[in-house]
């Protein structure tokens, strides 16, 4: 099988974070006998506007430049932002088309994001041949929407978990209790809930935190965080390549995947599991299909601090004997999305899709 891979994100050694699920897919693709000579990416984070700017117009540039020669299939990586090219080349020339949701590309919101999602969501019922969302929960979105037909969707839940780099490693015992955030520094997605939790608990907690990322909000971040004096408990780590995302996650006694947003499947919280870390996780969206509470972590409702600082006190209070099989359960729910079980499938099923 012969691809055209396209992605608006990918990673590169400034933001090794970026995208970096479209690599992963692409390398194992490539590794299992799927060639992609061809391929339209924006590389890292853009400096600022004007860097955008041009790094857009080259990737619409690439995009034309490659869409009339020969492959089997043109898979795409977050198609809202491809759409406004891609809409009139489909006009005049149909390819094979792989579509592959992520998150905020269908649970769009604003004015733009609606417009362009909407325009995504005819382009897709008309052109995709197979859609790929990251679980059941986004596989019910299409389903609920009439974007796609079932036999056309396949459940790839974001690249699974790769067990040769996230794994289980003795945990130093410590004085203090270790939290972590990982994740991009944007609106919703958590950490200024884990901030403010942080805050609640330093009043009778020895707690070391750490937050793994970076964004548009930064700033914002270390605002509060001065706000709420945590500046001698809050490490801040920028993004990291994630053969060195273990270390931190075997660390954490918690990772709080604290996020406001209905994450479409939430891989951070996979990984953690599969270093045997527990994790608090609001009970939204992809993250709650497998996060059990009080079994392999805890569930609480958004925007919830209450209950995000009681789940912290849970764990806590636990024994010795609970904490040791609480994490017994992540790393078995971590191995139900391995990259040796997932990626397996979804070949199959990329195939059969087309073969049929």
């Amino acid at each position: 099988m012969k691809l055209f891979l396209v992605s608006n994100m990918y990673p590169d050694n400034s933001s090794p974070g970026y995208g970096v699920f479209v690599k992963n897919v692409a390398d194992y693709l490539c590794d299992n006998g799927v060639y992609i000579p061809y391929r339209a990416v924006i590389r890292g984070r853009s400096k600022n506007v004007i860097h955008k700017l041009v790094k857009y117009i080259v990737f619409y540039c690439t995009i034309v430049m490659h869409f009339f020669k020969k492959y089997d299939a043109l898979y795409i990586h977050y198609p809202n932002m491809v759409i406004p090219v891609l809409f009139p080349l489909f006009k005049l020339c149909k390819r094979n088309l792989i579509v592959n949701y992520h998150g905020e590309d269908l649970l769009y919101s604003g004015r733009l994001g609606t417009i362009l999602g909407q325009i995504t969501e005819k382009f897709v019922k008309e052109y995709a041949t197979a859609v790929v969302v990251p679980s059941d929960f986004f596989k019910q979105i299409l389903l609920n929407r009439s974007i796609c037909t079932e036999e056309k969707i396949i459940v790839f839940p974001s690249g699974g978990v790769n067990t040769n780099i996230f794994y289980p490693s003795s945990k130093e015992k410590l004085d203090s209790l270790e939290l972590g955030f990982v994740g991009r520094i944007e609106y919703g997605k958590g950490w200024k809930e884990y901030i403010l939790t942080l805050s609640n608990l330093k009043k009778y907690i020895n707690f070391n935190g750490y937050i793994i990322g970076y964004g548009a909000l930064e700033h914002e971040m270390k605002e509060l965080i001065s706000q709420c004096g945590l500046n001698d408990k809050i490490k801040l780590i920028n993004g990291i390549p994630q053969s060195k995302l273990q270390y931190y996650y075997s660390m954490f006694d918690l990772l709080l995947f604290t996020t406001q947003l209905p994450e479409s499947l939430g891989l951070v919280g996979l990984e953690a599991m599969a270093c045997g870390t527990p994790i608090i996780a609001t009970n939204i969206g992809g993250v709650a299909t497998y996060t059990k509470d009080n079994v392999n972590g805890f569930l609480v409702e958004k925007g919830d601090i209450n209950g995000i600082v009681n789940s912290v006190e849970r764990y806590v209070h636990m024994s010795d004997a609970e904490k040791k099989q609480m994490r017994c359960n992540c790393i078995e729910t971590a191995k139900k999305y391995s990259t040796d079980t997932i990626y397996i499938s979804f070949l199959n099923n990329l195939k059969k899709q087309f073969n049929s």
